[in-house]
């Protein structure tokens, strides 16, 4: 700190003069930097309005440094002092001696002119301090003339005070307080004075049901008296009401802003007003209510109503291994009727005990135990069953009528006691089943099953509602050796080509009788040699390939006189083996002509044509073994085909000769024939004699589909087959010396002579007769018989006129008008 003797220039302007100087008394200065070079330059009075009588007084104009104010003590000060001093502003109350005090950005005016500007202020203290001020710092600075004075307000600036006012009046009634820098609380409106200038904190008192202005940092300045003015705002309630009644026995409960949790309908009070969140606490067994925001109004006293929802589980069960499921595995959940497959998810369970049931697959395999499966929370449960296969040997026959009637199987030659549906525990190896005779079906041949480790082998087999004709090598009446070819007139009579035994036997349905025509010959009439098939026309003429003849032969319905064509030759004309015979609805002849390879064709004019040539492709044939004509005016043959490593075909040409069309060979998906024969039709459907593999196949002509009628375990080397509308199909079972007849739809099998009586009713007094009544079947004929006993084996006789009544689904009957004179009469009624 330096001391310097400094002489300050006075100046005083005025309007009217200009320039005029003198100079004070001198007195010291104090400085905190040393003076500077006086480069200071007269600055011209502000502009006036031309009137006199303004002065302003300068200070300081001079002066050569950096001066910012001056104060005079009535005793020395210390450097220590000074130093402490210089740089802050001095309390009112801590003078210490201070007698002037000048500040020389301050003057003073002398003038009242009116109105006033930035630069013509009322006269008193005036601080220049504005954007177009006269200069900067001292050089403006101006005093009184005359006796020295502190300038208006005073020359020591007052320390800072601060009065805050709280609001509203409930809030200062309920208590509301003010603090500076955490001191005492002060009422609303008292003012603190001499505090110190710069930031101090602010605080305000926390009321009950209010929420106080937050927390602030407040900037004092000296000379400046702060008044501020804080709103407390009425705090606001929140209760929150949880539904349903289980969830809150459960534990439900909610809370506000991350605080203690609450009870339903509990009230929390003292929440300021805004926004708040709200969060329901996690319990089990249900669904809480999401997070939200809720926001409070000041006051404000909110009812909320939130619903928890029940939580719900998921179960899936994994069945193993894949061969039970495609064997019908399956799973299901709490008893419910549903069987559910594999990996099947079930949703919205209960959060309790579930019960998992997988379906009984015995005996073919163990099922896995039931499983009890308790859900706590959502997440999905998943179980697995785990079936177990034997190994053994599985049988099950068709259908239930015959297994109702005490069908059997055995193994491996044993007794027939084993039910359909039976499992036997058994090693692996090659087994033997046989199934049992049943009076009145067909029962299939003998199976060999082959048994593997840790596998059920399944035999299924079809019984079919039969009666059997023959059965054993014989030339008695009703005896076949080889029987070949089978056919049907409109009475329902059966014909048979016996070959071995050269002869064709005509079964009676009526008297249930077998009548032989023919012997070994080749003389004309009733001798064959070897006659393979036959048909009949519509007129019910019989047809016949006499095979080793080499000749087609014809009965005469009404006269059963013979006729015949052809003999040994390649001519047209003759034949070589032939093996087949049809007849068209125009009565053309069609002959196989086997080892000519050909269809030969007798045309109504009596003239013999090739009608299908020899050749492989389509359209030809080789080795054509059977022929069958049907409804829709078609053609079709089979051939073997051996000679071009067996194509073993079946086609079908229309009667004009063109629009030839494949249906089967050895293909699988075309049959997988080997040697077809005689062949058959119900409209729909077309069997086919599958000689070489003994079975019988139908192709379904409306999709394309083939498939086994009646498999190799029944039949042997089956040559041809004959359809029966009333649902039944001949078969002649070659090798095994026997026709079989197969019921094939649903209705009920012929009685085979048991009546079906409805009721009689006659006329006494007179000789109108006995009129009997019985529901006729559609398609069925009806023979009346009477006898005159019921002993055992009684004659029965048909009655006059009495045969092929045809049935046509409703009460039909007849009239027995010949009762006159017979004592006893009992009646039956045959269907056929």
């Amino acid at each position: 700190m330096r001391q310097y003797r400094t002489s300050c220039g006075d100046a005083v302007a005025s309007p009217r003069r200009y320039g005029r100087r003198f100079t004070p008394s001198s007195f010291h200065a104090e400085s905190i930097r040393p003076p500077a070079a006086a480069t200071n330059t007269f600055y011209l009075a502000p502009p006036v309005n031309g009137r006199g009588g303004e002065v302003f007084l300068r200070i300081g104009e001079a002066f050569a440094g950096d001066l910012d104010e001056i104060r005079l003590w009535n005793r020395v000060r210390t450097p220590s002092e000074i130093a402490l001093n210089t740089n802050r502003t001095l309390a009112s109350t801590d003078t210490n001696g201070l007698v002037h005090y000048f500040t020389f950005d301050d003057s003073e005016a002398d003038t009242n002119m009116f109105p006033w500007s930035e630069y013509h202020q009322p006269q008193g203290a005036q601080d220049f301090t504005y954007l177009r001020d006269w200069n900067t710092q001292w050089r403006h600075a101006a005093r009184r003339q005359g006796a020295v004075s502190f300038i208006s307000p005073g020359g020591i600036i007052p320390p800072p005070s601060l009065r805050v006012k709280i609001e509203p009046a409930a809030a200062r009634d309920a208590g509301a307080r003010w603090s500076l820098d955490g001191g005492a609380w002060q009422l609303s409106g008292d003012a603190l004075y001499g505090l110190t200038p710069g930031p101090h904190v602010l605080l305000f008192k926390t009321l009950s049901g209010w929420t106080a202005p937050p927390m602030e940092t407040v900037v004092l300045t000296n000379g400046v008296a702060t008044t501020l003015t804080r709103q407390y705002v009425p705090t606001a309630g929140l209760s929150v009401y949880l539904e349903p009644t289980n969830a809150v026995l459960a534990g439900a409960a909610w809370r506000v802003d991350g605080g203690a949790w609450q009870a339903t309908g509990a009230v929390v009070s003292n929440l300021a007003a805004g926004t708040h969140s709200l969060e329901f606490k996690v319990t089990d067994g249900w669904i809480e209510p999401p997070v939200e925001n809720v926001t409070l109004l000041p006051g404000e006293g909110l009812v909320l109503t939130r619903l928890y929802q029940p939580a719900m589980g998921s179960i899936a069960a994994v069945i193993l291994p894949p061969a039970a499921i495609d064997a019908g595995a399956a799973w299901r959940l709490d008893n419910e009727a549903t069987w559910r497959s594999s990996g099947t998810v079930v949703t919205n369970l209960a959060l309790s005990g579930h019960t998992v049931e997988f379906r009984p697959l015995e005996p073919l395999w163990r099922t896995p135990p039931r499983l009890t499966v308790t859900l706590t929370n959502q997440a999905l449960v998943t179980v697995t069953g785990a079936y177990t296969q034997v190994t053994g040997l599985y049988v099950e026959m068709a259908p239930d009528a015959v297994v109702a009637a005490g069908a059997r199987w055995n193994l491996n030659g044993g007794g027939y006691t084993n039910q359909s549906g039976t499992l036997l525990e058994l090693p692996a190896g090659t087994y033997r089943v046989g199934f049992g005779a049943v009076t009145g079906w067909l029962a299939p041949g003998e199976v060999q099953a082959v048994v593997v480790s840790q596998a059920v082998t399944t035999v299924s087999v079809r019984y079919y509602r039969a009666v059997v004709y023959g059965g054993e090598v014989g030339s008695a009446p009703g005896q076949f050796n080889k029987p070949r070819s089978v056919a049907l007139d409109a009475y329902h009579r059966l014909y048979v080509a016996d070959a071995f035994n050269d002869r064709i036997q005509v079964f009676d349905p009526i008297t249930e009788s077998w009548t032989v025509w023919g012997q070994f010959g080749t003389n004309a009439g009733p001798y064959f040699n070897k006659p393979y098939g036959l048909t009949l026309d519509a007129a019910g003429n019989l047809y016949v390939a006499d095979a080793a003849n080499n000749r087609i032969q014809k009965r005469l319905a009404q006269t059963g006189t013979w006729t015949n064509w052809g003999g040994f030759g390649t001519n047209v004309g003759r034949f070589i083996g032939p093996t087949d015979v049809a007849v068209d609805a125009l009565t053309n002849v069609y002959a196989a002509d086997l080892y000519n390879n050909r269809v030969q064709r007798l045309g109504t004019n009596g003239v013999w044509s090739v009608f299908v040539d020899s050749g492989t492709v389509t359209g030809r044939v080789r080795d054509p073994l059977g022929l069958l004509c049907d409804g829709a005016g078609r053609l079709y043959v089979s051939d073997d085909g051996t000679a071009t490593n067996g194509l073993c075909r079946v086609q079908r040409f229309n009667l004009t000769g063109d629009g030839v069309a494949s249906l089967g060979s050895r293909v699988e998906e075309l049959g997988g024939l080997r040697r077809p024969g005689g062949m058959t039709t119900d409209g729909t459907n077309l069997y086919v004699a599958d000689i070489d593999n003994s079975r019988i196949r139908v192709l379904n002509m409306t999709n394309g589909v083939w498939q086994t009628l009646i498999d190799s375990n029944a039949l042997k080397q089956a040559e041809d087959v004959a359809w029966d509308p009333r649902g039944l199909l001949y078969i002649a079972d070659t090798e095994n010396n026997r026709i079989v007849r197969v019921a094939l739809d649903s209705g009920s099998m012929p009685t085979g002579g048991a009546p079906v009586l409805v009721g009689a009713l006659s006329a006494p007094g007179t000789n109108a007769g006995l009129t009997l009544f019985w529901y006729g079947e559609d398609l069925w004929l009806y023979a009346v018989q009477s006898a005159t006993n019921l002993l055992a084996h009684p004659a029965w006789t048909v009655l006059p006129g009495a045969t092929n009544i045809p049935g046509r689904n409703a009460v039909t009957n007849y009239t027995d008008t010949s009762l006159p004179g017979v004592p006893n009469r009992f009646y039956r009624v045959l269907g056929y």
